[in-house]
């Protein structure tokens, strides 16, 4: 477990790009979650709609909120910050939820990028969807 934290081998597999954007880049979207080792978790939240047809000869319409969520990793020379258009593209493709939670080290997020801190990381946004949001 510590050499997974501490391997120099981590530089290449996690390399942080410059962050390409701020806490007040996306509002209402960004949240700082509190993972169980008191990792904090910067993480975009959008809202998806479903489709909903009344009537055969009607429409489909996107009123109806979604009963689904996607948990949207990034690759790791990204951030949740060009990922932005992509989770709403998601959204409005899928008609689902997506949360893009960040790697520590990684747009705004604190820490060092680690196979074990991004997992920490990931397992936060996973816990506050099951048993955060409602």
């Amino acid at each position: 477990q510590n050499l997974k934290k501490t391997s120099i081998i981590n530089r290449f597999l996690f390399p942080a790009p410059h962050s390409s954007y701020t806490w007040s880049s996306f509002e209402g979207e960004l949240l700082a979650i509190v993972g169980r080792t008191g990792n904090i978790v910067p993480c975009t939240v959008m809202p998806g709609m479903c489709a909903r047809q009344t009537k055969p000869e009607e429409a489909f319409t996107f009123d109806n909120p979604s009963t689904h969520i996607v948990i949207y990793c990034h690759a790791n020379g990204e951030d949740v910050g060009l990922l932005n258009e992509a989770g709403h593209w998601l959204c409005d493709t899928l008609g689902v939820h997506v949360m893009l939670p960040e790697y520590p080290g990684y747009g705004v997020a604190p820490g060092v990028p680690n196979e074990v801190s991004i997992n920490e990381n990931i397992r936060a946004c996973y816990d506050f969807a099951v048993h955060g949001l409602n």
